[in-house]
């Protein structure tokens, strides 16, 4: 979510099936604050990567084989420039280092009176709610 100030907040969810991994490590946009994790449902607190500012690592649960995957979300935030005119926007989504992803959805909220024009790279736009579900 983009306000008239250019101030985001962000969720990032991940959906783990984990048969080895300790935790999940992850590099924050610049300028990023990470204020919450939740993993299966249950708060866990990240610790820093020594040498790394921007990276943190998640404890995760590891499953079995056979095993149901499990949620892991963070929340934070930060500032871009004022959403406004005609310009090229970088979003801020933080990039896992040690996992890798299978897939990634956006979903952008922006203040009433902008709008998107369009996504570059290999992102596109989903018209209809029940094409981004199936994804």
């Amino acid at each position: 979510m983009l306000d008239a100030a250019g101030t985001y907040r962000a969720a990032q969810s991940y959906r783990v099936d984990n048969t080895t991994e300790a935790y999940l490590e992850v590099e924050l946009p610049d300028g990023a604050a990470l204020w919450s994790a939740v993993v299966a449902g249950q708060p866990v607190k990240p610790a820093p990567v020594a040498g790394q500012p921007r990276n943190v690592r998640v404890p995760l649960t590891k499953t079995a084989p056979g095993d149901l995957d499990y949620p892991v979300m963070l929340h934070y935030g930060g500032a871009l420039r004022a959403p406004g005119g005609l310009a090229n926007v970088a979003f801020p989504i933080p990039r896992t280092v040690n996992i890798a992803v299978e897939l990634s959805q956006v979903r952008l909220h922006l203040p009433e009176d902008c709008r998107w024009l369009d996504f570059g790279g290999t992102a596109r736009r989903i018209e209809d709610e029940a094409e981004l579900t199936a994804g």
